[in-house]
């Protein structure tokens, strides 16, 4: 079931990287939130890579 969760919010990242929107909402499980929110906090376009490859480590997907 976590690895359905992580595979969900990567996909919402893949999809924001064609988004013309300046900011998002991605849902994410109560037990990462606390984690997540602290690295992240609010994201806009310029900093999606930065995000992406942080989560990608964060979230141990290849």
């Amino acid at each position: 079931m976590k690895g359905d969760c992580r595979q969900g919010i990567r996909n919402r990242i893949l999809e924001l990287k064609t988004s013309t929107a300046k900011t998002t909402t991605i849902k994410v499980p109560t037990e990462l939130r606390d984690r997540i929110t602290g690295v992240i906090g609010v994201v806009d376009r310029a900093t999606m890579a930065e995000v992406d490859l942080w989560l990608r480590d964060f979230l141990s997907l290849p």
